[in-house]
């Protein structure tokens, strides 16, 4: 195949772009090389333009120059922006690193050396993770809304605080032109399929905008038009959204006075802890502490809100200055109306093809266009328009900021933005179009295209202590921001784990420790984290009962649901496990209500509430402090390692044959072959290891790290006597854990993700009738039983090469903390 480029005037615009066919980027309607590219040239100039074109042509004859590692060649032969429209999204992964390393460079993140102790905040959507941030940064629920809350999945970019004095400081950082380009592509190709169907045009053109997986909602960056609502030029055309059920609750009356039950202080203890004279005023605004609740009732954001749209929002981003939501809605219309028009084509060519003419017939051809629509839509110019359209509109709001100063990439994409300012509300109205899910704003938003944002200033609680709180706060995407709970962290948040000091583990307190949360805590005691984890039980004030008359009743009650969780844990791996689970409980918690508005120390609820966060601050202070592990280290039997790594590989491969429906297992559903191809598509294009809740590399990880926990708790004897206490135990074996946790990262990403890219890309290519069954075991039996065979008793360098990566890995582990295998 012979690849060329053609230069395009960019829609509006002076400048150019560039349209080309990539010989060695994997093309989503194929499977195989040829994605389409469309980048600017960063010129306005005809003849630069067809100077550049040439160039690029060039490269595009030349198969020397096809493979990432011939980029520093081409570096010396080429203009730079073309070096980097050709090679740009060639390295897998590349972004990431680059947006942390462009945040770092703006915001160096304090640590330990600081004196600052970082924190995680993990819990299911609907906890109150985002809320319980608010209230540890002092920001106010109704005139701020930092950040953001809602019902949907508001967070789904790391959002990093860093509490300090002085001038506050942001750095956002954005996802590559070329995922924004295929979340829109899979937005218009899912409207596509709908319009096929006959669906209302509502649920097109919401198609159209937001994905699927409410990660990636595009109407707050385009506007939601719904029908009977006046279009105009400064505002949002969109109707409003619900919001509020990360807000932690609250509840009316008063509750009687904490007994000696000792998830509590006695309300004496406020005053010990520095009463009223230590709220002062260290960056809150006046309505974080009221008299009377007149300013701090529920926020906007919440459910419920009755008021105007922005009321009493002093941080509501302003419209963007040129950004015309008419004409904004207009071309979304012409998107809707080019999609229509194609989807009619490509069916009256099945019916053509198919020679259709019975119901039979008829049914047989929208069976086959379904499956292969997505297909032949990728591959039409036509429909590259749609996309396109979409994109140069997204790209006028980023031209339009006014406030920043906003970094880009050759080609002219956005890859940050900072700022610096002293003034509280004109830095969070400025953040807020980062971060904000406010409908009165839809349309002037740039939250979807968010990848990360790191702030710095002084946000401090007028409840923390005087001189301020030394913190780095992450909050990320939710456990439960998806449509079912996986049964296995993100590689993303293991290694985020890993890096902090501690992990707040927000929960709903009347239904606590369900499947996510339980997840989560396993993962946090297989990889030796549990002394990070800090248990927040949020919505403490909508526990009631007619047994439970006082706090500590209703505290006793939440730890009391938690048993189930225990037992499991002394059941699955030791007593001695959950023992340290339990003693995280009983040393680490607080109970938290009534964080979706300002809390008053007047009330007596508002007073608890305090109480407990001055707790939850003593307990992060306190978490960095590790017992000394003395001169005694166990030994291992590496055959009882063999063995439980055998028993991983194996849960891994019935999980997953189950998964893909090549095999029954009772409690694992088979997943839909829109999904199966989804996650293939990002493995064969490099892209991610996972897709929402299908996490091949996280659920090996987790299985191979419960397996090697369980051998762990049996050791065959220890060097200079096992320790007396339980507690020193604990924490020898959790060094270990921690040590072999951290490498087995690799040896699955290889076993995964880089050697079977091949087979992934051919997995992929498949179409046609039978495609979905030949796919899916492909996948089992090329990718996953090739790469990570369950090992053989006879021996086999083939069959138990992962095996030996894996012992290999723990070995290592094993040596650098003094422990023996033998």
């Amino acid at each position: 195949m012979t690849y060329t480029a053609s230069k395009a005037k960019d829609k509006g615009r002076e400048r150019y772009s560039v349209i080309f066919r990539h010989p060695a980027r994997l093309d989503g309607a194929t499977g195989r090389p040829g994605r389409r590219v469309r980048r600017g040239l960063g010129t306005t100039s005809q003849e630069e333009a067809d100077r550049l074109v040439a160039e690029l042509d060039v490269l595009l004859a030349n198969e020397e120059y096809w493979t990432y590692a011939a980029r520093g060649t081409a570096e010396g032969r080429f203009d730079p922006r073309i070096v980097s429209v050709f090679f740009d999204g060639m390295e897998p992964t590349a972004n990431v690193a680059n947006s942390l390393a462009l945040r770092e460079a703006a915001i160096a993140l304090p640590g330990l050396a600081e004196g600052y102790r970082r924190v995680a905040l993990l819990g299911t959507t609907g906890a109150g993770k985002t809320t319980l941030v608010r209230q540890l940064i002092g920001t106010d629920p109704v005139k701020e809304r930092f950040p953001s809350t809602s019902t949907a999945k508001t967070t789904v970019a790391d959002t990093e605080i860093v509490t300090r004095p002085g001038t506050f400081s942001a750095a956002v950082t954005f996802f590559r032109r070329d995922e924004i380009v295929d979340h829109l592509t899979d937005c218009a190709s899912r409207a596509a399929l709908l319009t096929m169907t006959g669906a209302p045009q509502t649920a097109v053109r919401n198609a159209l905008l937001d994905h699927e997986n409410q990660r990636f909602r595009f109407s707050y960056t385009l506007g939601r038009h719904t029908e009977g609502s006046r279009r105009n030029t400064g505002s949002s055309t969109g109707s409003s959204t619900n919001h509020g059920a990360d807000a932690a609750g609250s509840r009316d009356g008063n509750d009687d006075e904490f007994d000696e039950f000792d998830a509590f202080a006695d309300l004496d203890d406020f005053d010990d802890l520095g009463g009223f004279e230590a709220l002062t005023d260290l960056g809150a605004t006046d309505a974080t502490v009221t008299d009377d609740g007149g300013d701090g009732g529920d926020g906007g954001d919440q459910a419920g809100d009755t008021s105007a749209p922005g009321e009493g929002f002093d941080a509501s981003p302003e419209t963007l200055p040129g950004v015309d939501l008419t004409e904004t809605q207009t071309v979304i219309d012409n998107a809707l109306g080019l999609l229509d028009t194609i989807v009619r084509t490509h069916e009256q060519q099945a019916r053509d093809l198919l020679a259709v003419e019975t119901e039979e017939d008829e049914r047989q051809a929208r069976e086959l266009l379904e499956e292969e629509l997505d297909k032949m839509l990728r591959a039409d110019e036509s429909f590259n328009r749609v996309v396109d359209s979409l994109l140069e509109e997204i790209e006028k709001r980023f031209d339009a900021l006014t406030v920043g100063d906003v970094t880009r990439d050759r080609q002219g994409w956005p890859a940050s933005w900072t700022w610096e300012c002293d003034d509280r509300v004109e830095f969070l109205r400025a953040v807020n179009r980062f971060t904000s899910n406010h409908a009165k704003s839809f349309g002037h938003l740039l939250t979807p295209l968010v990848d990360g944002i790191r702030v710095a200033g002084p946000f401090f609680p007028t409840w923390g202590p005087r001189d301020g709180t030394r913190l780095v706060l992450v909050d990320g995407e939710g456990l439960g921001h998806t449509t079912k709970s996986a049964t296995s962290l993100p590689t993303a948040t293991s290694h985020l784990i890993e890096r902090v000091d501690a992990v707040l583990l927000v929960d709903h307190a009347g239904q606590p420790v369900q499947t996510a949360p339980a997840s989560a805590i396993q993962s946090l005691l297989t990889g030796g984290q549990t002394e990070k984890l800090i248990f927040c039980f949020t919505h403490f004030d909508s526990v009631s009962g007619d047994n439970l008359t006082t706090p500590a009743d209703r505290a006793r009650h939440v730890v009391a649901s938690v048993e189930n969780f225990l037992s499991s844990v002394r059941t699955d791996f030791s007593p001695r496990a959950e023992r340290a689970v339990r003693r995280r409980l009983e040393n680490a918690r607080v109970f938290l209500g009534g964080l979706d508005k300002a809390l008053d120390p007047r009330d007596p609820d508002g007073r608890q509430s305090i109480v407990q966060l001055r707790k939850l601050l003593a307990a992060i202070d306190k978490v960095v402090d590790k017992p000394e592990l003395g001169e005694s280290r166990p030994v291992y039997d590496k055959t009882n390692l063999v063995l439980g790594v055998t028993a991983a590989v194996g849960s891994f491969h019935r999980r997953w044959n189950a998964l893909l429906g090549v095999a029954k297992v009772p409690e694992v559903d088979r997943e839909h072959w829109t999904r199966v191809k989804a996650l293939n598509r990002r493995f064969a294009e490099g892209t991610a290891d996972q897709y929402d809740t299908l996490r091949p590399a996280s659920d090996l990880r987790e299985l191979l790290k419960d397996e090697i926990y369980r051998t762990l708790e049996e050791p065959l004897s220890w060097d200079n006597g096992r320790p007396a206490d339980d507690v020193t135990v604990t924490a020898i074996i959790d060094e270990l854990s921690r040590a072999i946790a951290t490498r087995l990262h690799d040896p699955i990403k290889d076993r995964l993700a880089v050697r079977p890219i091949q087979e992934w890309q051919a997995s992929y290519a498949l179409s046609g009738t039978g495609s979905t069954f030949r796919r899916a075991n492909r996948i089992a039996d090329e990718v996953f039983s090739r790469q990570v065979p369950v090992p053989g008793a006879t021996p086999s360098p083939d069959r138990n090469e992962f095996l030996h990566s894996v012992v290999a890995a723990v070995s290592a582990a094993a040596d650098e903390v003094g422990a023996r295998l033998q």
